[in-house]
């Protein structure tokens, strides 16, 4: 592999700030993204459950027709967290997806006849099935066009900006949303290979026979206390850290609306035999952000699964 020393940065395509009435989840303890989307859209109501963000909507509309409406947080395919930032927990009032639709249902329908299209302004809320089944049940439920990203969306505090080639998926009260398939990393797997991270800003190469172990863990959820996960030995480590692109370091000018759905501690052998370890967030199982280098990020293949890969290696796996 040759060796890489600058990250790719990536030219995402600039979109206006939403122009209606619009709520943003008030969490104020995830990656910043939802800070600099209120930066954005100073005047938007602020949620922390889907119930609150539906009496700012309509609040704001005030009984008028015709306003558009929208709700901005963290999301994945066919979701997005309403009041837990990037990661969602077991209360229904606090996400929309399909699995839950009778929670959110007798309250989306309050803003039926009152909006001309509902906008969710979060990660990958409108991809794949998932997403053409969510956004075609809230258009049925609403009454109007329902609108999501099938890509990672970013926010400046000024702007957001959609990830190059990504799209509004849109479904009507009569017409489904199509499914859009995401695109992930291809990977050509190497005998032996070699991870590119970096030190701030100084690229490090650390060969695989290097690695030692891999903490899988749960998302981190505020004041949950301790967490449990898993320790991979070598060889599992290794396998699944191959399901991520490490030959190409991306660089994000913002940051992600995406969901928080694993924590990864890689220990491996640094300079001079020292043991070292380095902690990444896993976002909706597609990218992967160093967290001593948060502006860079990796791609992650569509088998990179943490939590299935758990299942299917336990035999290699110790219990934390």
């Amino acid at each position: 592999m040759d060796a890489v020393t600058d990250p790719i940065t990536l030219f995402n395509y600039p979109i206006a700030p939403p122009d209606g009435c619009t709520t943003i989840d008030r969490t104020n303890t995830d990656n910043g993204f939802l800070d600099l989307a209120r930066q954005a859209v100073p005047a938007a109501g602020a949620h922390s459950t889907s119930q609150e963000a539906t009496g700012n909507l309509v609040s704001c509309i005030g009984g008028m027709l015709g306003s558009s409406a929208h709700i901005s947080g963290h999301g994945d395919a066919g979701l997005i967290i309403a009041g837990t930032g990037q990661v969602q927990t077991d209360d229904s009032l606090t996400y929309l997806n399909t699995a839950n639709v009778s929670t959110w249902r007798p309250i989306l329908a309050q803003l039926r006849g009152h909006i001309t299209k509902l906008q969710f302004w979060s990660c990958h809320t409108g991809a794949e099935e998932q997403g053409a089944d969510f956004l075609s049940l809230v258009a049925s439920i609403v009454g109007a066009p329902a609108y999501g990203a099938t890509s990672l969306i970013f926010c400046d505090g000024s702007q957001f900006y959609l990830e190059d080639n990504g799209v509004w998926n849109v479904a009507t009260p009569n017409s489904r949303a199509m499914a859009i398939q995401l695109p992930y990393a291809q990977l050509y797997r190497a005998p032996t290979m070699e991870f590119i991270l970096f030190n701030r800003d100084t690229p490090v190469n650390v060969k695989s026979d290097a690695i030692s172990s891999l903490d899988v863990l749960p998302p981190t959820v505020p004041n949950a206390g301790s967490t449990v996960g898993a320790r991979l030995s070598h060889e599992a480590a290794v396998d699944l850290l191959g399901l991520i692109d490490f030959s190409k370091p991306l660089q994000f000018g913002s940051p992600v609306g995406a969901v928080e759905t694993a924590r990864l501690v890689l220990h491996f052998s640094g300079e001079e035999g020292a043991e070292q370890s380095r902690e990444f967030i896993v976002y909706n199982d597609r990218i992967i952000q160093d967290v001593i280098s948060p502006h860079i990020y990796y791609r992650c293949t569509a088998g990179f699964r943490p939590a299935r890969y758990q299942t299917m290696l336990t035999h290699r796996m110790q219990t934390l």
